[in-house]
């Protein structure tokens, strides 16, 4: 597998902000290639990623398609309106397991996603961004190991994983091997990662 992509969440008191990013040779945050920001507490209709952080140019929108059964569908689009690729978020209970489909734009599923803890998974999602308890599930998921493990959908092979590496391990990276990377338009990982790393507003 190989390093495709990192993401550094920051935050206001009221705005989540992540910033993808390639990775250098030595595996390290590169040039941002996205940037999002997204209102903290809130349920998404759409969101806007841009292609550099001086926001000139929209790389495309993750919009909130339907709800159903307790899925959520969201599509990953181009300013136009075409279709890149779709994220499923398959439903869960607190304290679960949650997974993610990721279909490319003709629906033809190329991964799905699980979580190394549904323990920790179900604590990530429901408390990271409360105060000083969510300082504690942040911690919990750091000791244990926490990372996201992405599948290929016939086989169930590990083909990729997502987790956080870096100083105090601040950062998150997702590595995949060519054959999923290369079966969906980038942009629909660049999506799944901002989405897995702010799961409260998705």
């Amino acid at each position: 597998m190989k390093p495709r992509l990192i993401v550094k969440k920051t935050h206001t008191s009221h705005i989540n902000r992540l910033r993808v990013m390639l990775p250098t040779k030595d595996s390290d945050p590169g040039e941002v290639i996205v940037l999002a920001e997204q209102k903290r507490f809130v349920r998404v209709e759409t969101t806007l990623c841009y292609s550099n952080e001086q926001r000139e140019k929209v790389a495309f929108a993750i919009r909130f398609l339907a709800a159903d059964s307790g899925q959520h569908s969201y599509v990953v689009e181009e300013t136009n309106g075409r279709v890149l690729g779709t994220l499923v978020k398959l439903p869960s209970m607190p304290l679960r397991t949650q997974s993610w489909r990721v279909l490319d734009q003709n629906g033809a599923e190329c991964a799905v996603t699980v979580e190394s803890s549904s323990l920790v998974g179900g604590m990530r999602r429901q408390l990271a961004d409360r105060p000083i308890i969510g300082q504690a599930s942040l911690a919990l998921s750091k000791l244990a190991n926490y990372r996201i493990i992405i599948l290929e959908p016939v086989s169930r092979k590990q083909t990729g994983v997502y987790e956080r590496f870096g100083p105090r391990k601040s950062l998150f990276r997702l590595s995949m091997k060519d054959t999923s990377w290369q079966a969906v338009d980038w942009r629909v990982y660049a999506a799944l990662s901002i989405a897995l790393t702010a799961p409260q507003t998705y």
